[in-house]
């Protein structure tokens, strides 16, 4: 099944990365950060967020070298590649990799001038009920981690992908993945939290609108 996400003292961020300053009034642009291995169909993923409206995608690939030649020949400027080394125990380290992968992201945020940064997995998708301006517009000024829900795809079929799924668990007790929601984090006065949080005060979005 895949999952969609619908609406500690924190370590400090990463700063030595240098902020592009932005007009006040410029719509809130948002990132995502992923790391992946051998990913099902990829490409349909990656163009899901580009329509979506993502600014950039940091993509952290392992061992998986026909993602990197799909993003030099159909993604350049698009997503920023780092390619990973092999690991012996990929599973035990994930977490720090995945944390690892979201600072390096947020600080190339501050470089590319984008507001907030998603961490998905290869099989997530972020679904905003209205536009996506409109969902970060109402995030309190003082919260600096925006938690989505996450429903879980409820396959048609084996042959079942999110561009066919129309049925979604809502209650979590029924989930057979992750049940703690995504999450965005503001760019500049945040860090990674874990896998998939980020540090400072959450806000959790309505249901209703992402």
């Amino acid at each position: 099944r895949r999952r969609f996400s619908m609406c500690m003292e924190p370590s400090s961020p990463p700063t030595h990365a240098r902020r592009v300053k932005r007009p006040t009034t410029a719509a809130p642009s948002f990132a995502i950060a992923t790391v992946t291995r051998n990913p099902h169909r990829f490409g349909a993923w990656l163009d899901y967020y580009r329509r979506l409206g993502a600014a950039h995608v940091f993509l952290a690939v392992e061992q998986s070298p026909d993602v990197v030649a799909y993003c030099e020949a159909h993604a350049a400027g698009f997503v920023t590649l780092s390619v990973a080394s092999e690991q012996s125990n990929p599973y035990f380290t994930l977490i720090d990799r995945q944390e690892a992968h979201v600072n390096a992201a947020l600080a190339g945020c501050a470089v590319h001038g984008v507001d907030w940064l998603f961490h998905v997995d290869d099989d997530e998708l972020l679904h905003f009920c209205e536009p996506w301006e409109e969902v970060a517009r109402r995030v309190p000024r003082d919260a600096d981690c925006l938690v989505l829900t996450n429903v879980e795809a409820v396959p048609d079929h084996a042959g079942s992908d999110f561009t066919t799924i129309s049925r979604f668990f809502l209650d979590d007790d029924l989930f057979l993945c992750y049940v703690n929601g995504k999450a965005g984090g503001r760019v500049g006065s945040t860090a990674a939290s874990g896998s998939h949080r980020f540090t400072g005060v959450e806000w959790l979005g309505p249901l209703e609108r992402a």
